[in-house]
């Protein structure tokens, strides 16, 4: 495991958490069956409680969600196109 400090600044937390609530948090999920076109249904554990928001649409576009995803892109030598979107 490898923990990288002040990797993300104060403000730029704030702003993915404004953000995630612009694009609204749900229920975490589990995987569930894979569909015929390769996607997966979702499946509600009860031992999970957490909550959580994908950076879309408009959190993908925000200047501090991209400058947070460009660097993440350049500590772990990934291309963005290779990762997640942030949750």
């Amino acid at each position: 495991m490898v923990v990288f400090e002040r990797a993300v600044t104060h403000e730029e937390a704030d702003r993915l958490i404004e953000l995630g609530g612009m694009e609204g948090y749900k229920r975490s999920e589990d995987v569930g069956t894979k569909l015929a076109d390769g996607s997966y249904t979702s499946v509600r554990n009860s031992g999970r409680t957490s909550t959580n928001a994908w950076c879309n649409g408009v959190c993908y576009e925000d200047p501090v969600a991209r400058r947070v995803m460009d660097r993440i892109s350049n500590i772990t030598g990934t291309p963005e196109l290779n990762s997640e979107h942030l949750q």
